[in-house]
């Protein structure tokens, strides 16, 4: 997308979480691209034992990963 872009820095990425996750190596040259915002749609929530809606555990680890590559960046 950078190459693309001819390297903006006024431009960055919106992602759409959906129920289907790429594989790690797809995410991981995700997570090198300028992203700003994450969509995270109502319809990956589950309710947990307690009822209260929650995220899968895959999709929680993908924006734990998205939240630290932001702080580095």
């Amino acid at each position: 997308f950078r190459t693309l872009s001819n390297r903006q820095k006024n431009i960055s990425l919106c992602l759409e979480l959906t129920q289907d996750l790429p594989s790690a190596s797809e995410l991981d040259r995700w997570f090198g691209e300028p992203i700003k915002s994450v969509i995270v749609p109502t319809s990956l929530f589950v309710n947990n034992r307690k009822g209260y809606p929650v995220l899968s555990q895959p999709h929680q680890q993908v924006l734990l990963k998205l939240f630290k590559v932001s702080t580095i960046n």
